[in-house]
This record gives structure tokens, sequence and C-alpha cells, in this order.
């Protein structure tokens, strides 16, 4: 039976149709094979791509900390930081990519470990060369060699890009079968297909023919339209991405406003910089303002406008003020440019914008430090000066009464004066030689008390005797200006614990400088009072007075109201400041009132009944001053045989006659070795030695003594007489051996005493 092609077109159709939805779903599925055989390719290029620029990473990273290393610029690390950031970015892209792959997630867990290495190595290299030098960075690297570990990460790379290359041929041959398999199936396909549709609809062969080409050609087109698509797409993607952490390591915000209608656009970097949260929405120039200082919007405003109408590039520099008070600088900087539009006044403005607060900070802070700096200056210069002035009158105070001891001997010597004016010159002699000793003494105590040396002998003290003997003391200055001298005691105030000495040189310090302050026919009272649970010393006079200004200033070390060479009155300013440490020594205070110039000043120093300061040890010393006198020691010293060792032949003639001159039988000798011959020759009752000699001093003589037996001389008494007054000096001395230590100028019945009592010969002593 003849088969009729109209009658069967319908069932021709259903199984052209069956056929041909079999084929299509098994083209599909050869199609989406060689769709993912073609991602698995991209992916494995990818992957490629990915190991070289790590590579090309590890490469930036060691060019940037080298460049540093040789350089010491911050401009190389630049690159260096960026490869840093950009690694780990090619690190996750990596693991992404090996995740299917265990061989390669072994050599990445590898090249991660040398990544780690490596990172650590270059920021230790960079640290070591910003806080130690080249050299130290230089060692570093030849220690820990980064060539090694270099060629271990291009090796790890090699092996992963080999590994890559061979997945990569593999999925190219899969790819290539695929594509072959799906072109036959289509192939296939198409044959039954036409043959079918042949047989079944002859009629309409040319119809479905058209059809098919047509839509052939359109899914064509629609693939390829789709492929540009998503080309674009990711191009643009990666475009923003760039932008966006160059921005972000700038720590920049982008802006861009429209010209003129004012419409505003900020990015999350730029609100949060202008103090706004990410989600606020800024529409116009006046919102994005709401934060800006206020006082700096009128000068924005002008920047901008002038930047508008030059069409030139905007920068300005203005404060911020955030919801929560917080005040920040920020610098934007524009450029206005012509808008994609054909209206050419249409102006559109891009711009970015930058936290600079630290920076501005830092300039504060300049400044901060340039101003302390000057004033640092100003001090030093000031004290320059003081210390100029009071070099000066020091030289001045030295040389007065070095005049009249030169001058008054040299008239004596060429016996050119009276003979009944020898007494009187030799107290003129006598008191200039005291007044200059008294300056070294003054001396020597402040440099105790900057170095912190000066102690205290504590002991019961009682501050009415104290005061009496500082009176009597100075009543001769005061007679001789005809100034009455008056004091008061109150009879509640009892012993105290403290340093006589002390006490007693402050108390007299004080009187000095009220005497030296009056003028003639003037008054002077000490008073001495109990305050609560201290006792109080005030000196008052009718002299000069303090003016006001000066009056915060009168303790202070070489401080005087006039330094000039016209001033009415000597001195160094010490005697004050030495006060005022004697009175803090003891727990104490000290102060001064002045009604003003011409009315007088009175001077108060307040100690407590008990001192603060443990006493200190007690030696055998005797420090020289000029009111210590103990007569009846020249029958002390009659027949007593005495060495006196010094390398100053003017001093051991002066000791040799003055110790004569008590009765003494006396040797010399100008060194240790003279010293020892002399002993060992002929033993002396006593040995007075001084410190400082040429060769061997006074403490290696007085050493060498000791170790000798005392049948030739290792036990025999001696005394240090030296001009080193410090405190260590006179430990040191007694330490080496010596039983006494005098200081020099020394009165000669102070010296006579000294050795009266050293050789058991005074009475109520025994020997030493």
């Amino acid at each position: 039976m003849r088969l009729s092609l109209e009658k069967y077109t319908p069932l021709t159709f259903l199984i052209g149709l069956a056929l041909l939805i079999s084929l299509s779903v098994t083209s599909y599925r050869s199609l989406n094979n060689l769709t993912r055989t073609a991602e698995r390719v991209a992916e494995t290029e990818r992957s490629i791509a990915l190991l070289e620029e790590t590579l090309s990473d590890f490469k930036d990273i060691v060019i940037g900390h080298r460049g540093y290393l040789l350089t010491g610029k911050e401009p190389y690390l630049k690159f260096y930081y960026q490869a840093r950031d950009d690694i780990s970015r090619d690190f996750d892209g990596l693991r992404l990519l090996a995740a299917r792959n265990q061989q390669q997630r072994r050599k990445l867990n590898e090249l991660e470990q040398l990544k780690e290495r490596s990172l650590k190595l270059s920021e230790e290299i960079v640290e070591t060369r910003r806080q130690r030098g080249f050299n130290a960075a230089q060692a570093l690297i030849e220690r820990d060699s980064g060539q090694a570990l270099m060629e271990d990460i291009r090796r790890v790379i090699k092996e992963m890009e080999a590994e890559v290359s061979r997945v990569l041929q593999v999925r190219e041959a899969a790819s290539s079968s695929s594509a072959r398999r799906a072109k036959i199936i289509l192939m296939a396909g198409s044959s039954m297909g036409v043959l079918l549709t042949a047989l079944a609809f002859l009629a309409v062969r040319n119809e479905l023919g058209r059809r098919r080409r047509a839509e052939a050609t359109l899914r064509q087109s629609n693939i390829e339209l789709e492929r540009r698509v998503a080309e674009r797409t990711a191009e643009l993607s990666g475009v923003t991405q760039r932008l966006r952490f160059a921005l972000d390591g700038a720590r920049f915000g982008a802006w861009a406003v429209e010209l003129p209608s004012g419409r505003f656009w900020a990015d999350e970097a730029s609100k949060m910089i202008h103090g706004f949260e990410p989600d606020h929405q800024i529409n116009s120039i006046e919102d994005a303002a709401a934060n800006v200082y206020h006082e700096d919007r009128a000068s924005i405003k002008a920047r901008v406008q002038e930047a508008v109408q030059n069409c030139s590039v905007l920068e300005c520099e203005y404060r911020v003020v955030a919801p929560n008070g917080d005040e920040r600088w920020v610098a934007s900087r524009g450029q206005v440019v012509y808008a994609e539009s054909a209206e050419a006044q249409t102006l559109r403005m891009f711009g970015i914008s930058q936290d600079v607060t630290e920076r501005k900070q830092a300039e504060v802070e300049r400044e901060r430090l340039l101003a302390n700096e000057k004033a640092a200056r100003q001090v030093a210069e000031e004290a320059n000066r003081a210390k100029d002035e009071f070099l000066a009158v020091l030289s001045h105070e030295l040389r007065t009464p070095l005049n009249a001891i030169v001058g008054y001997t040299n008239l004596m010597r060429g016996g050119k004066h009276k003979v009944e004016d020898t007494p009187r010159m030799l107290d003129i002699v006598l008191r200039n030689a005291r007044a200059q000793q008294q300056l070294i003494e003054d001396m020597l105590d402040v440099s105790r008390i900057i170095t912190g040396k000066m102690g205290l002998e504590l002991g019961p003290v009682e501050l009415k005797a104290i005061i009496q003997r500082a009176l009597d003391t100075i009543r001769p200055a005061a007679t001789a200006k005809q100034i009455e001298l008056e004091a008061t005691f109150d009879p509640d105030v009892a012993a105290i614990t403290g340093d006589a000495n002390r006490l007693q040189q402050a108390v007299w310090n004080l009187l000095s400088n009220a005497v030296k302050f009056t003028p003639a026919g003037g008054k002077v009272t000490a008073h001495l009072t109990r305050v609560n649970s201290q006792v109080e010393i005030a000196v008052s006079d009718t002299g000069k007075g303090i003016s006001r200004e000066y009056l915060p200033h009168v303790f202070d070390r070489f401080s005087q109201e006039d330094y000039s060479i016209t001033r009415s009155y000597g001195g160094l300013g010490l005697g004050l400041s030495i006060v005022r440490h004697i009175a803090e020594l003891h727990g104490g205070t000290v102060s001064v009132t002045s009604e003003g110039e011409g009315r007088g000043a009175t001077f108060s120093v307040r100690l407590p009944l008990t001192a603060k300061q443990a006493p200190a040890p007690q030696t055998n010393a005797i420090q020289g001053t000029a009111g210590f006198t103990s007569r009846g020691a020249e029958s002390q010293l009659d027949g007593a045989r005495l060495l006196v060792v010094d390398d100053d032949a003017d001093t051991r003639q002066l000791l040799k006659h003055v110790l004569e001159d008590y009765g003494a039988e006396v040797k010399t000798a100008a060194s240790a070795a003279e010293a020892l011959e002399a002993i060992t020759t002929s033993l002396p009752d006593a040995l007075v030695a001084d410190i400082g000699m040429p060769g061997e001093d006074g403490y290696a003589l007085m050493r060498k003594i000791r170790s000798l037996p005392p049948s030739r001389g290792g036990a025999v008494p001696s005394l240090a007489l030296t001009a080193y007054a410090r405190p260590e000096d006179r430990v040191r001395a007694l330490t080496a051996g010596f039983q006494y230590y005098v200081t020099k100028p020394v009165e000669p019945d102070e010296l006579a005493t000294a050795i009266a009592s050293l050789t058991g010969r005074l009475d109520g002593h025994s020997p030493k």
C-alpha cells in the first residue's frame, strides 16, 4: 500500500519531532560537557597566569626590600608593600583553583610556607635597615640567604605549573574529544533529521530549512553577544576593583558633583572621612558640607568657584566635625571636566578626599617642639649669661681680698711702713685671708649641695646657744657699722635634734647677710620661738629691703639682685641658698618677707623638733673654721718629734716654723720616699702628711707605713693635712690609715691642738 504524504504527515512529523528531541537532548548534553571542559581549560589557564603573577610578586618583594636596603628610601617600599598585598590575593585565587587537585593543594601548602618565610625575612630586613642601618641588614641577608629561598619558591611554582600544564593538556584533549563527539552527534542528528524531515515534510522542506538556518544564525548571534557582554562586564569589573583597591590602599575617598545643578555623589570611604555613616544619603553640595567646620566653608566655596571658572584643579584643606564632636582635617583634590553631553555648559567635577589629621597633628607638634626648643634656648642663654656674671663676680670677690693680702704683705716685706702699723696690717691680711677662705668654703658647700653629698651629724642642739655664738661672731662687724644687735628667746623652746655646726652656719649666714645690707645705725634682731611642733629662727633687719620682683629668687644659687659693677654690696649670692639647703636637710623650710626697698626684711627658718635624716658616722676629723682656737697647746708639744711631709717647699717651711714655735722638734720630707726613709731611720712621735703629691700620694704613703711592723713605724700616729675637702676625701684618708683629717688652711692653734690630741699630750685624750 502506498502511503500518502499528506495522510501521514502528522505521524511523520511526530516521529521526526521525537527523533529531533532526542537528538537535541543528546546534543545539549554534549554541549554542556564541551562547555564544562572549556571552563576547566580556562580555569587551568587562570591557574598558570596566577602562578606567573605569584612568582612576579615574589620578585617584586625581593626587589622592593633590596632597593630599600641599598638606598634607605621609603619610596622603594611602595612596590614591596604592593607586592605583599597582591601575593595574598593571588594565594586566595590559587586555593580556589587547586581545591579539586590534591597534589596541587600539597604544593600550594609548601609554597605558602615558603611565602611566610620569605615575607618574614623581607620584613626583618626592612625593619633592621630602618632601625639599625645598612650593615646590620646586609649582615642579615648574608646570614639567612634569600637566594636559596627564592630558588625553592621558583622550584615549587615550576612544579605547580608543570602539573597545571599536564592537566591543561588532559583537559584540552578532553575538550577536543568532546568537540568531536558533539560534532559527530550533531552531524548524525542533523542527517537523520534532514532525512526524516525530507520523508515526512517534503511539502514544507524549504520552509523548515529556512527556519532552521534562521534559528541557527540567531543562536550563534546570541552566543556571540553573550560572550561579548561577559567580556565587557569582566573588564569593567576588573577596572572597578583595581580602582577601588588603589583608593582603599591610599585611604582615599571618591566623590563627584554635577555643575551647575549641584547633584553630589560620594563613596563610602569619602562619607566616613567627612564624618557620615556609610549609608547616609548625600544628594547635594549642601548635604556634603553639613559636617564641615563653619569657618572653613567660605574658603572652600571660593576655591570651588575659582576651579569651575578656570576649569582648573581644586586643592583645599578643611576641618570636619563629626556628630560625636571629633574634629578631623581633610584634604580634597578635584578636577573640572566637560560632561559627556551635547551641551557644552554642562560640567562635572571628579575628586578624591583624604584624612590628613595625623599630618596636621604632626605639624602642630613640630611647631610646639620648635617653640619649646626656642624657650629652652632662651633659658640656656639666660643661664649662660648668669654664669658669666657669676664668674665675673667670683673673680672680683676672690681678687679683692687677695689684693689686700698681696699689697700689705709687700709693704711689710719692703719695710716701708711704720712699726706701730704692723699689727693693723697683719689684722687686715688675716681678715682678708679669712674672707677668701669663707668664699672657698661657700663654693665647696654649694658643690656638696649640687652633688648631694652634704650630710648631717645629728645630735641634741640648743638653738639658743647656737644663736648666741653666731651673734658673738658677727658682733665685731656690727659694732664697726654701729648696728644694734638684739635677740629674744622663747623659754618654751627645748633642744632639738640636728647638726650644730650646720645650724650655726645657717644662723651666721642670716645674721651676716642682715648686717651686710643694713646701713650704719640700723638694727638686727634674732628671734627664737616655738610654733606648734616646730621651732622658728627669724632674723629681721632695718636694711635696704627686697623688691617684690626679686623676692621669689632670694634663695636661688648664684642669685643677686644687683650684678652690676656699681653694686654696693659684695658676695657671691650663695649664703642664702646654703641656708635653704641646710634647713631642708633638717626637714625644715625657709621664707622671707619684705615690705619693699628701704623697709628691711625678715628671714625665717622653721625646723622640726626631730630631724628626719639619720646621723652620719662620726670620724676623727677636724674641719678648719675661722673661729676655732684652743690655747694652751704650746706646752703640750714640747719635745714632740714630728715628721712633716709636703711636696710644696713653702708649706713645709710654714709648718716647720709653726710647730717649732709650739716647742716641737720638726723634720721635713718632700716626697713619700723621703718620708719612708726618715721614719725607718728615726721613728717620730707623729706624722703630718699632705695628700696630693707627685709620684706617690699621701694615701699610698700611709698604706706603705701601715704595712710596716710597729717597731719600724707601722703604728705611728698620723694626721692628714690637705686642701682636698670633700667628704669622700676624708673617708678615703681615714680608710688609708690616718687617724685625723685637717683641711687647709688651718689655724696654728687648731693644728697644734690636733697633734697634741693625736699624740696623747692633750688632757682628756689618749693616743689614737
